[in-house]
């Protein structure tokens, strides 16, 4: 990942963490997801640290219990 980053590939950082998900790494999203699965993080601030506000919401629609306005 270092040299990524000095090389000045950062768009292939994402491919990098999803390969690596065997040795523990995860994305920012994931984990912010996760943490909103289980009631640690709000949706809503959840909602201000993703790359994505729709793909949070997209997220949120899928687990069961919560509402369309926390989805949204």
């Amino acid at each position: 990942m270092a040299a990524l980053i000095r090389e000045r590939k950062t768009f292939q950082l994402p491919s990098v963490i999803q390969t690596g998900k065997r040795e523990g790494m995860q994305a920012m999203d994931e984990s912010i997801l996760r943490l909103v699965r289980e009631g640690v993080v709000t949706p809503r601030r959840g909602r201000g640290h993703v790359s994505s506000r729709e793909l949070l919401g997209g997220m949120l629609k899928a687990v069961p219990g919560t509402s369309r306005a926390e989805a949204a």
